[in-house]
């Protein structure tokens, strides 16, 4: 099977992000999203499926180890992008109509990603693989980080009135 070196996925990345400059100055803000929407959409389905025997795996082993966790979070978290960007294709193509803006859809993709993270950040907590002091202190700075971003953000809805 053929792989990538790091020195030949550094350069396929900045290829892709120069070519996408290249393509949105090059035409109009449509057709340059519409494509980079559609080359997003055909990696994200290919690494949803190429590691769904995997998450399967962990899956029917009830996700008991730190591996499952963090093998079935992968999955979980690429399969959750791929289904946010086809809403994404699929609201742009429909105009955006009333009764799909405000379905509970965009809020459960949001929730399932929460989930997803969640088994993420699990797996080094189980204790099957006891942390380091340092995974332990960045853990919590990125917990409290959190916590403040999600406080800040509910108390400025709520002060707006929940209004954006």
């Amino acid at each position: 099977m053929m792989t990538l070196t790091q020195f030949s996925a550094v350069w396929l990345a900045i290829t892709m992000v120069i070519g996408y400059l290249v393509l949105f100055y090059n035409t109009n803000f449509i057709l340059s999203k519409f494509i980079a929407d559609w080359v997003a959409l055909i990696s994200l389905s290919f690494m949803s499926a190429s590691t769904a025997p995997a998450a399967w795996t962990a899956f029917r082993n009830g996700i008991s180890s730190d591996l499952d966790r963090f093998i079935f979070s992968y999955w979980l978290i690429w399969t959750i992008i791929f289904c946010q960007r086809v809403w994404i294709i699929l609201l742009a193509t429909m105009e955006r109509p009333d009764y799909l803006v405000f379905s509970p859809i965009s809020g459960l993709l949001a929730v399932v990603l929460f989930i997803a993270a969640g088994f993420g950040a699990a797996a080094p907590l189980s204790g099957e693989t006891p942390p380091r002091k340092k995974d332990v202190v960045i853990f919590s700075i990125a917990a409290k980080f959190s916590g403040l971003v999600a406080g800040i953000a509910i108390g400025v809805y709520m002060v707006t009135g929940w209004k954006i």
